[in-house]
């Protein structure tokens, strides 16, 4: 018995193991622009076989799924976001999004805003971010051209997207260039209570 007791944990110690290095290798390709995974890569690289890729994630919706909630973690601690009800709450939304970003972060950053398979677990991260602020933007007693123009600005600030963005191509470290997304997050929040807003009229 005392042996099946320290073998239990052992084996999911190793499964961990093993999961972690698949979704590394599965991360490695995202920045070739391929529409879909070469599993046979993804083996050699990770040092298991094809059906040990396949047992932990049967299909390219699981390994998509997956890799986008192991991206996730990367940037912020699981559990560690107060999700925002209300625009008030953006702000302080954006700083917890972005604490734990460093400067090592950046490339995976990039790969992140590749095209191919990449777009498509940039789609899955961003869905239910995406759908909470447009939640919190419709409670505003603003017109419904100015819903969709403001929640689409908070969806690009707030994005990695737009992080990588600023930190390429004006020279700006990574501390400036989060400070200055939290800094736009904030002077839209306050015009919206000030009653000022885009509008298409």
């Amino acid at each position: 018995m005392a042996g099946r007791a320290y073998d239990s944990p052992l084996r999911a110690e190793q499964a961990e193991m093993t999961r972690e290095k698949i979704l590394e290798a599965l991360c490695e390709q995202l920045n070739e622009a391929r529409e879909d995974f070469s599993i046979s890569r993804v083996a050699k690289r990770a040092g298991v076989s094809v059906r040990t890729v396949y047992h932990y994630f049967p299909n390219r919706e699981a390994q998509i799924e997956a890799l986008a909630t192991w991206i996730d973690t990367r940037f912020t601690p699981p559990n560690h976001l107060e999700l925002p009800t209300r625009i008030e709450d953006l702000p302080a939304y954006t700083v917890a999004r972005s604490e734990y970003l460093t400067e090592a972060h950046i490339d995976l950053m990039r790969i992140t805003a590749s095209p191919g398979l990449a777009q498509k677990i940039r789609a899955i991260r961003r869905r239910n971010r995406d759908k909470i602020i447009e939640e919190c933007v419709a409670k505003e007693d603003v017109p419904a051209d100015a819903v969709a123009i403001l929640a689409g600005l908070f969806k690009y600030i707030i994005g990695v997207h737009m992080l990588v963005r600023v930190h390429d191509t004006t020279k700006l470290n990574l501390e400036q260039s989060i400070r200055g997304c939290q800094w736009l997050v904030e002077i839209i929040v306050k015009a919206i209570q000030d009653g000022d807003y885009p509008t298409l009229d």
